[in-house]
């Protein structure tokens, strides 16, 4: 019995061991959670006050982007109405790397934590872009070589040439060359000035543009495009000069020329007088205003906007002269640009800044986490 009794003591002690033994794993395994869920609330708020510095940073770049503003200061400003979570956004000249630059710095905040995100943006707003800015690598987007889909790296790109660094000339391929930049044009009002000289046809169907109000990527963009057109024929007249709308299609076309335009024929209006004239034959032209137009004969282009008329000039003479009244395929203003377009040609191409206005040198951005 004294046996027994010693055995089932041994249990006793064994059992009340055991017990506190699940009591201690139990209450590391609740400490561990909590910690595990403190961590991951503020891993949350993190990534949260991220988000919120990200946003506060996208408003610093609409004000540069839209506003031209170049130093100032807005503290404390609110992501929302319903919400506590705020940043800080402050702009300041890059005194210490460059001052014609800007850096954007955007705090944001959330329960208790903090992140930060500075973006420099290039900016000069003192310049005009010459081509060589337009088409820099870092800003200017390129279309294709329609041989070379497959191979993107093959695609080939626009060619600088001349002895002054300032021309480009376009492969003489069988398919389209677009580029687009990344210049702002002033919605309010604009004259741009280029010198295109047509050097080289390989095809029968050949012209080159000039984008204006152009947004979206070089292969599909909203733009309206003034082309030397060889091609558009109608009723045995040449050819024309004329400005068209082009739209940007929902999916990217398989060919940068396959986005949707307006008709050339017709240019795009609404059979209104009033809205002038967006289409001048070469028989006409070369009839009433200029002549030479064969290969290697030089002409300055100028395309002018204000007080909402388009106005195109071929060697300083009016051509074109309208307003677009189609309210149907709006072309958006706001943080647009400009571009070029060959097909089966080679054009060489320069600008001329010195006498261009309300055309913005190229703005970039480099996004810093910290």
């Amino acid at each position: 019995m004294a046996k027994m009794q010693d055995q089932r003591g041994s249990t006793l002690l064994l059992s009340l061991f055991c017990l506190a033994i699940v009591g201690l794993m139990l209450a590391g395994a609740m400490t561990m959670a909590t910690g595990q869920l403190k961590i991951s609330r503020l891993d949350e708020d993190r990534v949260r006050a991220e988000y919120i510095a990200e946003a506060g940073a996208r408003v610093g770049l609409n004000l540069v982007f839209h506003d031209k503003v170049y130093s100032g200061s807005w503290a404390n400003q609110k992501v929302q109405d319903d919400s506590s979570d705020n940043y800080d956004l402050t702009l300041a000249p890059d005194s210490a790397f460059n001052p014609n630059n800007l850096v954007i710095t955007a705090t944001g905040h959330t329960g208790g934590t903090s992140r930060t995100i500075v973006v420099n943006v290039g900016f000069k707003p003192a310049t005009k872009p010459g081509l060589l800015d337009l088409l820099s690598s870092s800003t200017a987007s390129y279309s294709h070589d329609n041989a070379n889909t497959a191979n993107p790296s093959a695609a080939k790109r626009w060619l600088v040439t001349g002895s002054e660094g300032n021309r480009v000339g376009n492969p003489p391929d069988s398919g389209f060359n677009q580029v687009l930049f990344n210049d702002i044009l002033d919605q309010n009002g604009f004259s741009i000035d280029y010198y295109a000289t047509l050097t080289q046809m390989t095809n029968s169907a050949t012209g080159y543009g000039i984008y204006y109000f152009a947004t979206g990527m070089a292969d599909n963009m909203t733009a309206y495009v003034l082309q030397y057109d060889p091609g558009a024929v109608l009723n045995n007249d040449g050819g024309a000069f004329f400005v068209k709308k082009v739209i940007q299609s929902p999916t990217v076309p398989a060919n940068p020329s396959d986005n949707e335009t307006r008709d050339y024929r017709y240019a795009f209006q609404d059979n209104s007088s009033a809205n002038g004239t967006a289409r001048v034959s070469f028989n006409d032209i070369a009839k009433s205003y200029i002549k030479n137009f064969q290969l290697n004969a030089l002409h300055k282009i100028t395309i002018k906007y204000e007080n909402g008329r388009h106005k195109i000039y071929i060697d300083d003479v009016l051509i074109l002269d309208f307003v677009d009244n189609d309210r149907s395929h709006p072309i958006p203003k706001t943080n647009a640009g400009t571009g070029l377009r060959v097909w089966n040609a080679r054009v060489n191409f320069y600008n001329a800044p010195s006498t261009s206005t309300g055309q913005n040198v190229p703005i970039t951005a480099t996004w810093v986490r910290q």
